[in-house]
């Protein structure tokens, strides 16, 4: 993290800031409303496309400049003869290119994480702040990124399909979130999941073709769905067991009440923080919260 901060006064890093500010401010202005949530979602997936595009393109220039690099080598190599300046020169340059690609790489990544973690903000509020829901959904590994060649016109489509459905009706994209890795969507109605959903979007038939059957799903999808169906079984039943086997009999005691999230003592260290560069706190034991203002040098303050 000290890496980002030393960027923080990238014009890049800036613009994440401020395209990442608009969004929250939409969200506490409109009181997290489910049409706030929604839109939220909406505005996420544009943030994260944007910079998923960006970060293809510096990933191919960061390519084709160490290409370069390693041609210009080898061909000095083969005619076994030093560089010459120019050589020298444009080598240099290019390693004051590479640098510069590489520290917008470093922010692409880290605003990645910070357009995703605004979705986790949505994901929990969706789900009621259920911490064991949560951590269920999240037992898989993350993916990079969310869109291919093909783009994801049809899981944006089937997202907005569901929200048309009626005011009531929230979907959860999965993929603009860090927390939540297992199938694709969830759907709300009234506040109360209804759904999990793995979607699987195939290529559509030739005209006039007909199987009569319908596609069938490879392993990873047949693990998905499965895993999709054991964790509504959770839902319903509060059986740990359709998490994980070791759990088996284990049974989940639903609260609606919020979990305990310690807001005072956040709000205590984050205002030492603003009065002095660095603030902690532990209300309990185990649990540490510490802020500090990158701005400020505190060698002379610890």
């Amino acid at each position: 993290m000290k890496k980002l901060f030393e960027f923080g006064d990238h014009p890049l890093a800036i613009e994440i800031q401020a395209r990442v500010s608009s969004i929250i401010l939409m969200l506490d202005a409109n009181q997290y409303s489910i049409q706030a949530l929604y839109n939220g979602q909406e505005q996420l997936l544009d943030e994260l496309l944007w910079v998923e595009n960006n970060q293809r393109s510096v990933y191919d220039h960061l390519r084709l400049l160490k290409k370069e690099v390693s041609d210009i080598a080898l061909n000095a190599k083969q005619s076994e003869g030093d560089l010459s300046d120019d050589e020298k020169s444009t080598i240099e340059n290019i390693h004051s290119q590479v640098g510069d690609l590489e520290i917008e790489k470093s922010i692409l990544i880290y605003g990645r994480w910070l357009f995703r973690y605004i979705g986790d903000g949505i994901a929990w509020r969706a789900y009621g702040f259920q911490r064991k829901i949560i951590r269920a959904l999240g037992d898989k590994e993350s993916v990079p990124f969310m869109s291919n060649n093909d783009g994801i016109d049809k899981e944006r489509r089937f997202f907005r399909g569901i929200r048309n459905l009626g005011e009531d009706w929230l979907p959860l994209m999965h993929d603009i979130t860090n927390c939540i890795r297992t199938a694709d969507f969830s759907v709300f109605h009234a506040g109360k999941l209804k759904r999990i959903i793995e979607l699987k979007i195939t290529g559509s038939k030739k005209a006039g073709e007909n199987t009569g059957t319908e596609p069938k799903l490879d392993r990873r999808g047949k693990r998905q769905a499965k895993r999709a169906e054991n964790i509504m079984d959770f839902m319903e039943t509060g059986d740990l067991g359709k998490l994980r086997s070791e759990l088996a009999g284990g049974k989940y005691i639903h609260s609606e009440q919020y979990e305990k999230h310690n807001f005072a003592a956040i709000s205590s260290a984050i205002q030492s923080c603003r009065d002095v560069g660095y603030g902690f706190q532990e209300p309990e034991h185990g649990l540490l919260y510490l802020t500090f203002d990158t701005a400020k040098d505190l060698r002379t303050k610890l």
